[in-house]
């Protein structure tokens, strides 16, 4: 069968935006590990990225052309939107088609499309074992598989490595070079043992409660293919934490040593367990190390227990140190306009991340993501404020949940940066959007909220 996987990350950036940034640069692991499971099978596979097209009328001409018997669209929940017009458009041009769609939203919340016009199938779960069985039994005739397809976890050193010629190899570093090019990204893991609201139990409903990890050596030999072949100098362990596992790392990079690996790469782990651990953290700079992406989240304690983050402000900051120390740069994710919240807990956050000064700030307002408790929060307390999927953006640019004064979050926000140019950015941008009747109010603002943080003039 040919097959054509949509991938429909459009939300906030519109068509035409591959490569405009790093984050329309990345690639869908799960589109490419079905990708690869469908030819091992027999099947043919072609990519239709709505980034690199041009519109609605551009996508119908592709599938016109490529005619695919299976048309399987992802969808995540800031996707919905595309996703669903995906579905529509495959349906009109390609009427005898089967059209599926999978991903994270439909596992999380599957009764969000019964009754969706044109969508044939609906895949939950992992699809590494569903997927090309479904092919097969759509390929034998007969009676057509039911419409909701519930995956399997599959063995991880079992199936076989993501399918890189699907969307590309390359994808960009992240700002400011931190990491030399061929750069990519590469998965070891699925699930997070942590419990934060903003994430959990979404994560465990669609992984399950334990972390699965790939062996060190299919780990190794993944590498080994990806230098070979793409000649990569530099990657991201995508993993929701990496350094969980103190057994599994320690044998990584004993590994990776061993084969003789110049790349340098960057994870994504937790403040507590880079002060817990910093023997392995260490191990983990001499292996190659480069940036690690830490989720500092807030610079209150009360907010950081009410998320249920299980770290501290004080693990915070001297993560910060030790990185300083052994000469990791930081990407620091934080976020603002939490529920329960208060100003003053904002500029307790934004204290922290001017003594912590990372390489690269990631501020978001919270979101309340489908299937987390903070998401139930958020309804049950009359909270909910977005009126589209296209708000569900991970986004520090527009509000989030009722309650919330985002006039403050924008300005708090901007002096989080540690940089005299941000503070004199946020008035130019008021004075332009607002009117010069504002200018005066919005410098008394900055320079109250500085004087209540005890910041000196810079």
């Amino acid at each position: 069968m040919r097959i054509a996987l949509v991938y429909p990350a459009i939300a906030g950036w519109g068509f035409n935006c591959y490569k405009a940034n790093v984050e329309t640069s990345w690639v869908s692991h799960g589109l490419a590990m079905l990708s690869a499971c469908a030819k091992a099978a027999g099947h043919t596979v072609d990519l239709v990225d709505l980034r690199r097209l041009k519109g609605w009328k551009h996508y119908g001409q592709t599938l016109r052309e490529l005619r695919p018997g299976l048309v399987g669209v992802h969808m995540c929940t800031v996707d919905f939107n595309p996703a669903l017009k995906s579905v529509e458009v495959a349906k009109q041009v390609l009427p005898e088609a089967i059209v599926a769609v999978g991903g994270p939203h439909p596992s999380l919340a599957p009764e969000q499309l019964e009754g969706r016009p044109g969508l044939d199938h609906v895949f939950v779960g992992e699809g590494e074992i569903s997927f090309p069985g479904f092919l097969r039994e759509v390929g034998q005739g007969g009676q057509r598989p039911p419409r909701l397809i519930v995956g399997e976890k599959p063995d991880l050193d079992a199936v076989p490595f993501m399918d890189r010629s699907l969307f590309g190899p390359y994808e960009l570093p992240p700002p400011k070079n931190l990491l030399p090019e061929p750069f990519l990204s590469i998965i070891s893991s699925r699930g997070c043992m942590f419990r934060c609201k903003f994430c959990q139990p979404a994560e465990s409903k669609i992984f399950g409660k334990k972390v699965r990890r790939r062996s060190v050596d299919n780990m190794i030999e993944e590498l080994r293919v990806l230098k070979r072949t793409y000649g990569i100098r530099g990657f991201i362990i995508h993993d929701d934490c990496l350094m969980e596992d103190r057994k599994w790392v320690t044998g990584f990079c004993e590994a990776f040593r061993r084969e003789g690996f110049d790349m340098k790469f960057m994870c994504q782990t937790r403040a507590d367990l880079i002060c817990k651990n910093q023997e392995l953290f260490r191990e983990m700079v001499a292996t190659g190390l480069e940036v690690v992406i830490i989720g500092f989240e807030s610079g209150s304690q009360r907010v950081l227990d009410f998320l249920g983050k299980g770290t501290t402000v004080e693990q915070n900051l001297e993560s910060a140190r030790i990185c300083r120390r052994e000469g990791v740069k930081i990407w620091g994710n934080y976020m603002m306009g939490m529920p329960t919240e208060t100003k003053e807990e904002v500029v307790q956050t934004v204290n922290m991340m001017r003594e912590i000064r990372p390489d690269v700030y990631a501020p978001t307002f919270f979101t309340p993501h489908v299937g987390s408790y903070l998401h139930d929060y958020s309804i049950e307390h009359g909270l909910w404020s977005p009126t589209s999927f296209d708000d569900y953006r991970r986004n520090a640019t527009a509000p989030k949940i009722k309650g919330v004064d985002y006039n403050f979050l924008f300005n708090a926000l901007e002096l989080s940066r540690h940089t005299p140019r941000r503070e004199r950015w946020a008035k130019w941008v008021v004075r332009k959007t607002l009117g010069m009747d504002h200018v005066m109010s919005t410098y008394r603002f900055l320079g109250k909220l500085a004087r209540s943080m005890h910041l000196k003039g810079e």
